[in-house]
């Protein structure tokens, strides 16, 4: 073999091993893409939303028997998928408590009816993550009704609204009063038919006025 024909063949062997090198760097920056789209699509954001959620309280009324009501909440998903709770309940500013649910049917007098909006975390009396909801506002408009929320509480917690179990206002008047305030869908999970206190909304006066 002469001189030449070494020379074609170390030619042609480095041009085999360049092409190589091509196409590896190509399938590396195609994978490169594949994983950097991958993870681009793992952080996209969460679509937001406001869900109405229910509680049931299962009662016996004499004579009616045992029946079940429903306490209903708000839960606001943000984009990056933290949940954040807006719930009423009763408070007793005699004692700066919440008082135990078997003295409520007694209907007490003096108490009120409070509202927060806070981190939706186990331990909540309401956290219930597969309760029954419905979504009352999505995108950008649920972003705005929750900043709405934690602002229109700060004005129901100044308006001295007291608590009544049976006939309202009670917690589930602040979850109405919330959405109706900040002009969102009064709507309520199909199977929460038993709610008092819902369609009672309390006016409200922005306490710096």
């Amino acid at each position: 073999m002469n001189e030449n024909s070494n020379n074609c063949i170390r030619n042609t062997t480095l041009t085999a091993i360049a092409l190589a090198s091509v196409i590896l760097m190509s399938l590396a920056s195609i994978g490169a893409l594949v994983i950097s789209n991958q993870n681009a699509f793992a952080s996209q954001s969460t679509l937001e939303k406001i869900d109405v959620r229910a509680r049931g309280v299962t009662v016996t009324l004499p004579p009616y028997g045992t029946i079940t009501a429903y306490h209903l909440f708000l839960i606001y998903t943000d984009k990056h998928g933290s949940e954040f709770i807006c719930q009423g309940f009763p408070f007793d500013p005699a004692t700066g408590q919440i008082p135990p649910d078997s003295i409520l049917f007694t209907d007490p007098p003096g108490l009120l009816t409070l509202g927060h909006c806070i981190d939706y975390l186990p331990g909540n009396r309401d956290y219930i993550p597969d309760a029954p909801s419905i979504t009352v506002a999505s995108g950008t408009l649920a972003h705005k009704a929750y900043n709405c929320f934690v602002e229109k509480t700060d004005w129901f917690n100044t308006a001295g609204v007291p608590y009544h179990l049976i006939t309202g206002p009670n917690s589930n008047s602040y979850a109405f009063t919330m959405l109706d305030h900040c002009n969102v869908p009064t709507l309520k999970p199909s199977v929460a038919v038993i709610t008092p206190g819902w369609g009672i909304s309390i006016d409200l006066i922005d306490p710096e006025d």
